[in-house]
This record gives structure tokens, C-alpha cells and sequence, in this order.
């Protein structure tokens, strides 16, 4: 079966899940998953029913910007997932902006009872944790101003320019 150049947004639980063999994973993109009731949330999921699964691919695809929707919840947060498959190919994804709760994992690519399969040319940005407002209270602009107004530009030039002047000439 062919997924190819779909976008998923703003999904619970999972973005695209598939199992099976000589599946294509192409080309998609999923972002802003939130979570199920239980605040698992996984990007593109690939399963093989007991390692009988053959000859899947998982490339060019964009899994981003997943933030936990259930504040207790402690389950990991994972972009592409492949569980109990052979020969299988994940190249060429980019994973990034998987947000979890404080002592939650996330897991930007990650395979689990799978042989001989390839991983390569992926790339993964911004391993974060979200801000825990508990802990570090919330997030508000200041509202102290300093006494004089601070002037960008020539000013300042100008000062030393005539200080450079005063030691040539003295």
C-alpha cells in the first residue's frame, strides 16, 4: 500500500498507523498531534504482525510539533515508530518539535523487535522538554522600564568619535 503526500493535523492519538508488508510511507506530513485520553502520542506507526512483516519503506516524511494534551499523563511521545519488521528503510525524515510532560521520554525514531532494516539520512531537531508552569510559575512580560530611554544608533558613535579625535590631537 502507498501513503504518500498526506497531511495530518492536529490528530489524537496517532498521525498515519500502518501494518503490514511492502508498505510506502512517502512524502507526508504530520503535525500537532495532542494525544489520546491517556496522552500518547506517536507520529507514523509501522506494525508487523510477529516479525512476518517485509520490505517497508518510511521516507521523506515531516513529523513535527507534538504537545502532550493530558497534564498527568508520564507515556512517551514518539515521531516514527516500526515494530516487528524486517528489511524496512526509514531515510530521509526530518522529527522535530516533540514536546513531553517532566519525566516523560521522547523517542524521535524508534524500532522495536525489527531485523535487518536500515536508518539513515534522517534528521532530528529541538530534543525539548515543555515548560512544566508548576514548577517555573508563568510566563509574563516585565513591566519594569529603565529611568532613561535607551537610544539606538549615532549617539554613542558620535562620543567616541570625538574621544578617538581628542588623543590624536593632544
Amino acid at each position: 500500500a502507498y501513503f504518500t503526500k498526506n497531511f495530518e493535523a492536529n490528530y489524537g492519538a496517532y498521525g498515519i498507523q500502518v501494518w503490514g508488508s511492502n508498505n510506502r510511507i512517502e512524502g507526508n506530513r504530520v503535525s500537532g498531534n495532542t494525544g489520546g485520553s491517556n496522552g500518547q502520542a506517536e507520529g507514523i506507526v509501522l506494525i508487523g504482525p510477529g516479525n512476518n512483516s517485509c520490505c517497508n519503506q518510511i521516507r521523506d516524511n515531516v513529523v513535527s510539533d507534538f504537545k502532550p494534551g493530558v497534564p498527568t499523563s508520564s507515556l512517551t511521545i514518539q515521531g516514527i515508530v516500526f515494530s516487528g519488521v524486517t528489511q524496512t528503510e526509514v531515510s530521509g525524515n526530518t522529527v522535530s518539535g516533540l514536546y513531553a510532560r517532566t519525566g516523560s521520554n521522547v523517542d524521535y525514531i524508534s524500532s522495536q523487535g525489527s531485523t535487518g532494516s536500515l536508518i539513515a539520512r534522517n534528521t532530528v531537531l529541538s530534543a525539548a522538554t515543555a515548560r512544566p508552569l508548576v514548577a517555573h510559575g508563568w510566563i509574563r512580560p516585565t513591566k519594569w522600564v529603565p529611568r532613561q530611554r535607551i537610544w539606538a544608533g549615532s549617539w554613542f558613535g558620535t562620543a567616541a568619535k570625538r574621544r578617538s579625535q581628542v588623543r590624536r590631537v593632544g
